[in-house]
């Protein structure tokens, strides 16, 4: 382990009371999922969080009390359960609070095992990329009244459905990052790939192979890439020793996969339509279209569409659904544009995702890619400084702020300008920017007609996409 804010899960000890839960960090995109379908099923649900965020708006607008600032006078009236993610240092001022006068307190993990434990029919989606956008696309599929957790909120609603009174699928995002996997399972578990991204928890690709494999085992059917190195390694472990009663689906552009991509046709806007070779064969080739841009999304609704079918859900109305999916905030959604300039939010934080996001745009700028980007974590920044470099030497200009991380680190001496030397050395451009409020100046100062410029990371780097639209547009008034 590299980095000291790494720390264990513990175990669930008891199913917790849910009729009035409390969440620290209840604008974390884990912790709102949770809440928006607890409110949903009909728990008295609040919480806090550190700052206002959209999904702290989103809460609200569900009528769900948001606190900011943690305090332990918010845990009055006393709630059922104390909820906290890994994001939550034991010093947490509420969480010690519910700790010494002992009111029950659980992992967010334990929460939502027990929700899948509960439902008649379990779905956990996980990997290193696409979980959130592959949850919603699964959910969609599967109707209006499936149940879903994800990471992120559908464009132009949320990140969460408690789904239908008498709904008997859920469908929820599992996180790999702080090893909390090994608290969850699922009738159906979908592994789209296995990256090394979270230096601070895992050793290496094996050491994530630890955790998703047994998750796997306890499975009945498993949805898995069969193009993604990490993914094939893990079918080959689980085909060395079967699981007795386990149905193994792959998808994927590989000859070997169970359901295979026929072609892809990529339109000039971004989109693209994809065939592909459904898993009954006398339904033959099945086409639907990607709204949102990149080969990494085609992946991505091509795992939905494999689940989905696996499922037992019809191939034309699993294709129609995707078809009309619009995409979800902050994975290429666009936040406007201005002066002839396109801002783009993208939530690409490991080199794999940015180097995907990056290709995905490239087509749809007439100019140049400007990207703004901030590192996410402290042992992340570290480790893979240099290969985020390389990734992001692909863009025209980069515009680096220092890493973003809730949690302080016992690492000294990690900053961007290490990314920032890789990105000169593959023949990039970087700027290495202090302040965060000295961006939408210089974006402005910079972009012209027919550029795009993308805000990238988990940070609040996508609140700047914002203030950037409004400079630009004031340039823009000023040239005239």
């Amino acid at each position: 382990m590299t980095d000291a804010v790494y720390r264990p899960v513990p175990p669930a000890e008891e199913d917790a009371d849910l009729s009035s839960p409390y969440f620290i960090g209840i604008g974390g995109t884990g912790m709102s999922a949770l809440a928006i379908a607890l409110d949903e099923r009909g728990s008295a649900v609040r919480g806090s969080d550190i700052a206002e965020s959209t999904f702290a708006e989103d809460l609200r607008d569900l009528g769900i009390p948001v606190e900011i600032g943690h305090c332990p006078s918010n845990l009055v009236p006393t709630p059922s359960v104390v909820v906290y993610s890994s994001a939550i240092a034991d010093t947490n001022p509420e969480l010690r609070a519910a700790r010494a006068v002992g009111i029950p307190t659980a992992h967010r993990s334990h929460i939502l095992g027990q929700l899948l434990d509960a439902a008649g029919q379990s779905v956990l989606v996980t990997g290193t990329h696409g979980k959130s956008t592959v949850t919603a696309m699964l959910a969609t599929t599967l109707g209006g009244g499936t149940a879903w957790m994800g990471g992120g909120a559908i464009l132009g609603g949320y990140n969460a459905s408690g789904g239908s009174r008498d709904a008997k699928v859920l469908v929820a995002e599992g996180d790999e990052s702080d090893r909390s996997l090994e608290n969850l399972s699922a009738d159906t578990v979908v592994v789209l790939n296995l990256d090394d991204d979270h230096p601070e928890a895992y050793v290496d690709r094996n050491d994530l192979l630890s955790v998703v494999e047994p998750l796997c085992r306890r499975s009945h059917l498993l949805i898995v890439s069969a193009d993604d190195p990490g993914a094939r390694q893990l079918t080959a472990r689980l085909h060395e020793r079967p699981q007795p009663g386990q149905r193994i689906v792959t998808y994927g552009d590989d000859p070997s996969a169970d359901l295979r991509i026929a072609q892809v046709r990529t339109r000039t806007n971004g989109s693209s339509v994809v065939a592909v070779h459904d898993l009954d064969e006398t339904t033959g080739q099945i086409t639907f279209e990607v709204a949102v841009p990149g080969v990494h999304n085609v992946a991505n609704a091509v795992a939905a569409y494999a689940a989905a079918r696996a499922l037992g859900a019809p191939a034309v109305p699993v294709a129609d659904a995707l078809s009309a999916f619009p995409g979800i905030e902050r994975r290429l959604s666009v936040t406007g544009q201005a002066a002839g300039v396109t801002v783009v939010d993208s939530y690409a934080h490991h080199p794999t995702a940015i180097a995907a996001d990056l290709a995905a745009v490239r087509p749809l700028t007439a100019v140049r890619l400007i990207v703004v980007f901030e590192p996410s974590g402290w042992a992340r920044t570290a480790i893979l400084g240099a290969a985020m470099g390389h990734a992001l030497a692909a863009a025209d200009d980069v515009l680096l702020l220092e890493p973003h991380s809730t949690n302080t680190s016992a690492l000294t001496g990690v900053s961007s300008q290490g990314i920032a030397e890789r990105i000169n050395a593959c023949r990039g451009r970087a700027r290495l920017v202090a302040d965060r409020d000295e961006v939408p100046a210089l974006v402005a100062a910079l972009a012209k007609p027919g550029d795009l410029v993308l805000t990238m990371g988990t940070g609040p780097v996508s609140a700047l996409g914002p203030p950037i639209l409004e400079h630009l547009a004031h340039s823009s008034d000023r040239a005239r």
